[in-house]
């Protein structure tokens, strides 16, 4: 990537924030979902990813999504594209992260004004914070995506599952939504440069049910979970490397 493709991502991004802290204000009170939020940012990513020419993003089971119903999403980590790539995703939604993302440029400020869900590490009102905050959003419609590993995964397999994204779905009665992407993890070069061509796959699969959820333990949606997204990666890896 040239210094001048940086330049224009640059001015583009500072642009986008003018423009989402404007939609912030104007629509504050009167849309508390913030729907017009999270529409604009679905074009800031269109955007961003029409500029990187050479990727290619395919999005599978869209079938799976019922648009009417809200869910716990799940998705594996392997990179910050992964925020981006879930933007394919046919819902209204906030995000779940750590409080040492809120601090950050851009990223920061877009998290406040989306009004995404921060977690602080080692607080003992964290998850507790974290359910009251996500069953709040719930009940207004607005779904939730978490990474249930809790970190991004350097060596591109999925980590065990964490059980807070199963005790939301489990309180708030909502069914769950794996989805799994395959492709972000070597899509950026020494934590900076973006691959110039690069293909990715994110697969809806079928959500786990509000029954199944009220009769298991957030434990047992952990490994449920975890198991078809293991599976489903495990295959998507497989057929990737055939095409190669």
């Amino acid at each position: 990537m040239t210094i001048l493709y940086y330049i224009i991502i640059t001015a583009i991004t500072i642009c986008l924030v003018g423009i989402t802290a404007i939609i912030y204000l104007v629509t504050k009170r009167s849309d508390p979902q913030g729907i017009y939020i999270h529409g604009f940012s679905k074009l800031w990513v269109k955007v961003f990813l029409g500029l990187q020419f050479g990727w290619k993003i395919k999005v599978e089971g869209l079938e799976n999504i019922d648009p009417e119903q809200t869910y716990v999403i799940t998705v594996n980590h392997q990179s910050m594209i992964d925020i981006p790539l879930m933007y394919a995703i046919p819902l209204n939604f906030k995000w779940v992260a750590k409080e040492e993302v809120c601090r950050l440029p851009v990223f920061g400020w877009m998290m406040k004004m989306h009004g995404d869900i921060t977690i602080k590490r080692g607080s003992v009102n964290a998850a507790k914070k974290f359910i009251n905050e996500g069953s709040k959003w719930i009940r207004g419609g607005t779904s939730i995506v978490i990474f249930p590993e809790g970190t991004r995964s350097k060596e591109g397999k999925i980590r065990r599952f964490k059980e807070g994204a199963f005790t939301l779905a489990k309180s708030s009665q909502v069914a769950v939504l794996p989805c799994v992407i395959d492709g972000s993890g070597d899509a950026i070069i020494n934590y900076c440069k973006l691959r110039r061509k690069h293909s990715f796959t994110i697969k809806v699969l079928p959500p786990v049910s509000k029954e199944i959820v009220n009769q298991s333990s957030a434990k047992e949606l952990a490994k449920l979970v975890e198991k078809q997204m293991i599976d489903q990666h495990n295959l998507m890896v497989t057929n990737r490397s055939k095409t190669i």
